[in-house]
């Protein structure tokens, strides 16, 4: 049910990490004779957005040729991005316009609902 309404509100692509925590805030009986009582209860949950292979390809597609800063920048715009690391060999300042010369290496966080994204771009050579 929570993730429905967590489709509603965030959009799609966001998956559940763990247990949803279910906690009693207030518990009152309001008819002892026929066993009724109310509860007021907290439901929490942990969502991440998940990228896809076809979301990596389309994210490489974006920073391909541009400067670090850039496609940094460019990253973190994208939805469900906490931070990005772009990692250069051989003093290079621009990332390779050879798209298959850039890895993507997605990482999530239980503690967070976004993800970090480090990427380690090979030289051209």
């Amino acid at each position: 049910m929570l993730i429905t309404e967590a489709a509603k509100r965030l959009g799609t692509g966001y998956s559940l990490i763990g247990d949803t925590q279910v906690t009693i805030v207030h518990a009152t009986i309001t008819h002892s004779s026929q066993g009724q009582a109310q509860m007021l209860v907290l439901a929490t949950e942990t969502l991440v957005y998940q990228i896809t292979p076809d979301i990596q390809q389309h994210l490489i597609h974006l920073i391909a040729g541009k400067p670090k800063q850039q496609a940094e920048a460019l990253l973190l715009q994208f939805p469900g991005i906490a931070g990005a690391r772009i990692t250069l060999r051989g003093g290079n300042q621009t990332l390779p316009l050879d798209e298959k010369a850039i890895r993507i290496l997605v990482q999530y966080t239980a503690d967070q609902t976004q993800m970090y994204v480090s990427s380690l771009i090979q030289g051209e050579g």
